[in-house]
């Protein structure tokens, strides 16, 4: 066994949505033909490693990102975790451009019923330290989604969670760019401290 814990966070495929709205946690979104080619990639990037688990937000076009790299790893089954799901927003259900007047800002809206950034930080490291004690010293993944991979992301480069540094990426200097559908972002851990930082490493 590995002393160092990975945990490979896989964002979704693209998905299938001809309307242009803001799909967030709704039912019934599925991947689109780009989105089945993500999920593919995602699936050969890790189909040479040994994974000890196979995660997945709830929602449709997660699994079925998941189910592709399942294929080379028959001996496990899907699991399913909220903590790691989209983010709750109240522009779900909107069409795309009706949050350009808010610059684009999904966390516009402050009402508590909502997330903000630091809720989906706080509910994905739960679940980090869930699996950091389960599966120590062996790899997991997990398919998420953009700001669950990027708010921890943000985490480990020591960069504020904010909904003011996801708009300006750029910027940061540290991070390249906001996930890209069918990509991988690892983890590394090298102890069970709680705070420890990981180390990062991305395959777009």
């Amino acid at each position: 066994m590995s002393s160092k814990t990975r945990i490979s966070f896989v964002r979704h495929g693209h998905v299938h949505n001809p309307d242009q709205i803001i799909y967030g946690r709704l039912p019934f979104f599925r991947l689109s033909k780009k989105g089945r080619k993500d999920a593919r990639k995602a699936a050969v990037n890790l189909k040479d490693f040994t994974l000890d688990a196979v995660f997945s937000s709830p929602l449709l076009r997660a699994r079925q990102t998941a189910k592709k790299i399942l294929k080379y790893h028959p001996d496990l089954k899907l699991l399913k975790s909220n903590l790691v799901t989209e983010v709750s927003t109240a522009f779900e259900g909107m069409a795309e451009n009706q949050i350009k007047a808010f610059s684009d800002d999904m966390y516009h809206h402050k009402d508590s019923e909502f997330e903000q950034p630091k809720d989906i930080l706080v509910r994905s490291l739960k679940w980090i330290h869930r699996i950091r004690k389960k599966f120590k010293g062996r790899h997991v993944a997990v398919v998420s989604h953009g700001d669950v991979i990027l708010f921890l992301h943000f985490r480990a480069k020591g960069i504020d969670v904010t909904p003011e540094n996801k708009l300006n990426i750029p910027r940061l200097n540290q991070i390249q760019d906001y996930p890209a559908t069918g990509s991988v972002t690892t983890f590394i851990f090298n102890t069970q401290d709680i705070k420890e930082i990981p180390k990062v490493a991305c395959i777009s």
